[in-house]
């Protein structure tokens, strides 16, 4: 027999659950990215590990880890969690140019809305509420950024 949640407290631990699978299960922080922070914030690599920095994602990481979500808690969910949207190609065209029934073209799929270039040196830093959820993600460019940004979504849906 499953546990029964109120409604309205699954829908406030939508976030939490979406960001904590990201965090501990999609993404990871290189050791080029961790040596920048140790240096620029004078942090030990427990400190890091503490915080659950993560790098940004590469394109290819950033779906894998979206998709982890998406499997786990549907495309409902994933459409009201701040920093994740779904994009689809041009159903019109073919990438591929196979024209298959099979062609993977015109499939919707979800990222964050990160650009794939603060994959080199950006970072994640999550926040948490009293519980110790996860609340918010913030964005760093690099270490040294002093004007990090908060994860949301800029737009709803793009062609790719």
């Amino acid at each position: 027999m499953g546990i029964l949640i109120d409604s309205a407290l699954k829908r406030q631990l939508e976030v939490p659950a979406v960001y904590a699978r990201l965090i501990f299960a999609g993404l990871a922080l290189s050791k080029d990215t961790a040596r920048d922070i140790e240096k620029c914030w004078q942090v030990t690599a427990k400190e890091i590990d503490v915080l659950y920095i993560r790098s940004c994602p590469s394109e290819i990481l950033n779906l894998i880890a979206t998709h982890s979500c998406l499997e786990h808690f549907g495309s409902d969910v994933l459409g009201r969690i701040p920093g994740v949207y779904a994009y689809s190609r041009n159903p019109a065209l073919c990438s591929c140019l196979e024209w298959r029934s099979d062609c993977i073209c015109k499939l919707w799929a979800w990222r964050l809305d990160l650009d794939p270039q603060l994959c080199r040196r950006g970072f994640i830093l999550p926040v948490t509420n009293a519980c110790g959820w996860f609340t918010e993600l913030w964005v760093y460019r690099h270490a040294r950024d002093l004007s990090p940004f908060l994860l949301q979504t800029r737009r709803k849906a793009v062609a790719a």
